[in-house]
């Protein structure tokens, strides 16, 4: 299933390498982040000699080493890009050794291409443009597993169960999830035209709806009210609550305390929190969440290799 959004990650270093993403476990860095003059000096400096390289045997073996892999690695590309039986571009072939360096490092490092950033952006923020639906590839069809409520698809009236014959007039049997999913997200404002097919006699219908900012919930209930909003009490007897983070985003906190505030006024006695599944996100969300339930104590700290380490306490009020 494809919910047109999220896939995650741990708390990110983000560095731009040749208009891609590229993360893992640190400090968030942007590759064009403008760096910071020092002062002007009152009166001229006294020029200190240049630093002289290196020349120790030591200093000069890894030069050669180095040499030799980027020699080693240029002739590689160079064989293959001649004398492989297929055509492959050179970016395949980069982006492929990336990749190869990055799974050395952790289990949490990951390289993101540059076709694929606004799509892990989108994810991370838990919105995008779009018209609101939960799709998946079913016996080679398109299917909606469910429109998201008040957005335009369930507006339109679309619903579980509808098969998608079409996009913008473009048959579905041969596509992929992820071509189905590009087809219907798209900028705020525009338009795409679906068909659907629904009920026994597989009656074609054409609507056309206007891609929105569509927002995924990350705060879930147990089940849904009649009207099709969550409905967070799992036990009104005893007044038990239930809530459901599928992930952290954006607006996970805001979702938290709205749906907190809306249980604290049906006189909550015990809350059930469920992250199962839950496989991260915004570190920033994380430590936001956890210090609404947190009266003291150390939270999270961070530390990489060249920034002091960073600790974030719990505070008491708002507990």
């Amino acid at each position: 299933m494809n919910s047109c959004g999220f896939r995650t990650c741990w708390p990110v270093f983000a560095l731009l390498i040749a208009g891609a993403l590229f993360y893992a476990p640190a400090r968030a860095v942007r590759a064009d982040e403008p760096v910071a003059k020092e002062p002007a000096a009152a009166e001229p400096a006294a020029k200190e000699p240049a630093a002289k390289d290196d020349d120790s045997p030591a200093a000069r073996a890894k030069r050669d080493e180095e040499y030799e892999l980027l020699k080693l690695f240029a002739d590689t590309m160079d064989q293959v890009e001649r004398n492989y039986v297929k055509d492959i571009s050179r970016r395949e072939l980069f982006e492929a050794a990336i990749r190869g360096m990055i799974a050395k490092l952790d289990p949490y490092s990951n390289y993101i291409p540059p076709a694929e950033i606004e799509g892990f952006k989108g994810s991370v923020e838990s919105e995008f443009g779009g018209i609101g639906i939960q799709i998946e590839i079913k016996n080679g069809r398109l299917l909606i597993v469910s429109p998201m409520y008040g957005t335009p698809a369930y507006r339109a009236g679309l619903i579980a169960g509808d098969w998608i014959t079409d996009i913008d007039g473009q048959n579905t049997r041969t596509i992929s999830l992820d071509e189905a999913v590009k087809r219907l997200k798209g900028k705020i404002g525009t338009s795409v035209r679906v068909a659907v097919s629904r009920g026994a006699d597989s009656k074609v219908e054409t609507v056309t709806l206007v891609r929105e900012t569509v927002r995924v919930d990350t705060v879930l209930g147990e089940r849904h009210k009649d009207n099709d909003a969550w409905d967070y009490v799992y036990d009104r007897e005893k007044n038990i609550g239930y809530v459901r983070i599928t992930a952290f985003g954006r607006h996970t906190t805001q979702e938290l305390h709205r749906v907190l505030d809306e249980l604290t006024a049906e006189k909550l006695r015990g809350l059930v929190l469920d992250l199962r599944f839950n496989p991260g996100g915004l570190l920033s969300s994380a430590i936001e969440v956890s210090d609404l339930f947190v009266a003291d104590g150390k939270i999270v700290s961070t530390a990489g290799r060249n920034v002091p380490e960073r600790t974030v306490m719990a505070h008491k009020a708002g507990t």
